[in-house]
């Protein structure tokens, strides 16, 4: 334990004369119901739950529910004897055990209490680790662990942050790269740290990091392996999207790749605004599309870093959190040099010769003196009526006094800064709750040889201008390439699979047809050819044939002879 057993007697008192809400455990009249959060005084947590006051430990005196999943139970605390809110996380395995109707004693189903026992070790040993590690800023917390009713408790830090899903939501769905970036960067070496000491976290996701009151990361939700992979002894908690392909086998090795490739995931999403397709579904259809195609603003390198931590194959991943961290930070570090590059062009420019101002000042002197003169003889005889010109090009025609009459300005309490949309995905934009708040979107759909299908490439307000809420923004979508290039099947040497090249026909939207071949020198689903050449334009609705190798395995050999 990391806090004394032992109490005297004025705790016992407060144990028995606790009067906190069990929904917030702020201190509370008798009113039934909290002003604060608006629990209700009554209200029972669910059967199968210990109830609201329950008192743990000697110590700790439970309130709500606050989450529950296939491993355990968390609930809101309040620690009497250092006076402090907290969570507790009670080990209770849903499909292993029940518990008792008459007693909080946990009950093992018949039969699994093998399984039982293995997994509340690992479910010590994971919070007894953590509790070591309680000097990191970046992580939950946990403060004691303790052993009572047949199961086992896990003491922690109570999370009063804002999850990163709520934060990006908050944010218009998604941060600038360079925000992003220095959001993510101390969690890195945070997750380093757990991975040095064998903890592998398999549940990092937006639900997971939390956003402190000082903009820093804090990763949550750790739980025992069996949580986080089917196929197991438990109801598995997936995040669909950010959970590894490895995840999806119970038999798949686990490492910090895995970690890594959620971390990829978590900041594609923070970066993109969209939500990475589900590992499971890319073996069959990998349709994750690299960052800078769904937001143009991303740097390449930090696209290509992301996408190389998301590959589907650990043995090609990017292998540990440093190294993520590294190719990230090898991205940025060139920026700045291009920064600083700007910078001193821009030092370069202060330097030039004064004369140049001088030069500067005769010229206005003169174009004063110009202006002078004009305004003489338009003011001589028969002046005009007021701000009306006469068109230099026709002089029976006068422009109305509104072309120079200046629109008013939107006021800032009715106005937003409007957002770069140029390289976003139209159906995200479209459907972001934000946008729609401050905006109504209108789409023109055209060929764009530069951007792929359903991606913006125009806009009719320009981003930062300062804009009046509910204007009507047109956007131009791209419909893709009207005469798309057909993409090459060979990679140097090597020659893609059918599987491979068939995405790569989807993404251009090149209609195509298979065509099975035999070839002794080739392996089989590798593409041979394609009807048209490489590098060539093809109509939208003509038909690219494509024949790749399927060689027909002969028989294994008879054993039988007559």
């Amino acid at each position: 334990m990391l806090f004394p057993a032992c109490l005297d007697k004025g705790v016992e008192i407060l144990l028995d004369k606790l009067n906190r809400c069990m929904g917030c455990m702020r201190e509370i009249d008798d009113n039934l119901t909290c002003r604060y959060c608006g629990y209700k005084k009554d209200t029972q947590n669910h059967s199968s739950h210990l109830s609201p006051e329950t008192k743990l430990n000697e110590r700790y005196v439970l309130g709500k529910v606050l989450n529950y999943d296939g491993e355990s139970v968390n609930y809101i605390a309040f620690d009497v004897e250092i006076q402090a809110v907290v969570n507790v996380k009670e080990y209770l395995p849903d499909l292993l055990c029940a518990r008792d109707k008459n007693s909080d004693n946990i009950n093992v189903l018949v039969g699994n209490e093998p399984k039982y026992k293995a997994l509340i070790s690992d479910f010590i040993e994971l919070y007894r680790q953590l509790s070591r590690m309680r000097t990191l800023r970046n992580i939950q917390k946990v403060y004691d662990v303790f052993e009572q009713n047949n199961t086992v408790y896990a003491v922690t830090e109570h999370n009063t942050n804002i999850s990163l899903k709520q934060y990006l939501s908050d944010s218009m769905g998604e941060l600038e790269t360079k925000d992003a970036l220095e959001l993510f960067k101390p969690i890195f070496p945070t997750i380093s740290a757990i991975h040095r000491a064998g903890i592998i976290h398999r549940g990092i996701s937006p639900d997971t990091l939390f956003v402190t009151d000082k903009d820093e990361l804090k990763l949550c939700g750790f739980a025992i392996t069996s949580l986080r992979a089917l196929g197991t002894e438990l109801s598995p908690t997936i995040y669909k999207g950010y959970a590894a392909p490895e995840q999806y086998s119970p038999n798949s090795f686990h490492g910090p790749f895995t970690d890594v490739y959620s971390i990829a995931a978590v900041l594609y999403k923070t970066l993109t605004g969209t939500m990475p397709p589900e590992a499971a579904g890319r073996f069959v259809n990998d349709n994750l599309i690299a960052p800078k195609m769904l937001n143009n603003n991303i740097p390449q390198g930090i696209s290509s870093a992301i996408m190389r931590a998301m590959n589907l194959s650990p043995q090609n991943r990017t292998p540990n959190m440093d190294d993520f961290s590294q190719h990230l930070s090898k991205v940025s570090i060139a920026e700045k040099e291009i920064v600083n590059e700007d910078a001193a062009v821009e030092s370069e420019e202060k330097k030039k010769p004064k004369h140049m101002l001088v030069a500067l000042g005769i010229t206005i002197t003169i174009l004063l003196a110009i202006a002078g003169v004009f305004l003489f003889f338009l003011l001589s005889d028969n002046p005009p009526a007021p701000y009306s010109f006469i068109s230099m090009e026709d002089e029976s025609s006068e422009v109305s006094s509104d072309v120079v009459s200046s629109q008013p300005e939107p006021s800032k309490e009715n106005s937003f800064l409007m957002p770069d949309l140029v390289g976003r995905v139209y159906n995200n934009v479209k459907n972001n709750t934000e946008y729609q708040k401050l905006f109504t979107l209108k789409e023109e759909q055209e060929f764009n040889e530069d951007y792929p299908e359903g991606i913006i490439f125009e806009q009719n307000v320009e981003k930062n201008k300062l804009t009046e809420r509910g204007e009507t923004v047109t956007v131009k979508v791209s419909k893709g390439a009207q005469f798309p290039k057909i993409p090459d099947y060979r990679v140097g040497s090597n020659r893609m699979k059918i599987d491979e090249y068939v995405l790569l026909l989807k993404t251009e939207g090149i209609k195509y047809r298979l065509q099975e071949e035999s070839h002794n020198a080739l392996d089989n689903d590798d593409v041979i050819d394609t009807s048209r050449r490489p590098g060539e334009t093809i109509a939208r609705d003509a038909e690219l044939v494509v024949y790749y190798v399927k060689n027909v395995e002969e028989p294994p050999p008879d054993d039988d002879f007559e």
